[in-house]
């Protein structure tokens, strides 16, 4: 059950980007997309746009709305995004695949090697960027 009003339609689109670079790490971001959907983007603020995240930034719903819509990750069993580095899952456990999900923001990955890094969701819709990171 969700108190997500009005009910996002299907992800279409992930966009992965590196959201910020440390000496040690870098953090990756990802943004689930829904649409071509006009009707729903105008719907919760997006004016004009044929694709658009779930909700705004800094809406109160958004967090419930995007866990509702990417559903079950595959590498946790809990509602976000499934996060793999060169095709291993992000365990959360640095040692074994250098990567581990954000405790904060699940829609954020830390990285401390580089590789293809991946975000899905679980209607297989998947998003991806490289990063050269070597230490």
């Amino acid at each position: 059950m969700t108190s997500c009003s009005p009910l996002p339609p299907p992800i279409t689109e992930i966009r992965v980007k590196i959201h910020s670079k440390d000496r040690h790490f870098w953090d990756i971001d990802a943004t689930a997309l829904v649409g071509p959907d006009r009707s729903y983007c105008g719907s919760v603020g997006f004016v004009g746009r044929r694709m658009c995240p779930v909700r705004p930034e800094g809406d109160p719903l958004r967090v419930e709305c995007e866990l509702y819509a990417v559903g079950i990750a595959e590498d946790t069993g809990q509602p976000g995004l499934t996060w793999t580095r060169d095709g291993m899952f992000c365990s959360g456990q640095k040692t074994e695949t250098e990567c581990e999900h954000e405790p904060n923001n699940i829609f954020q990955l830390r990285i401390w090697k580089g590789g293809l890094i991946r975000a899905c969701a679980e209607n297989g819709v998947c998003g991806e960027v490289f990063a050269d990171l070597k230490l």
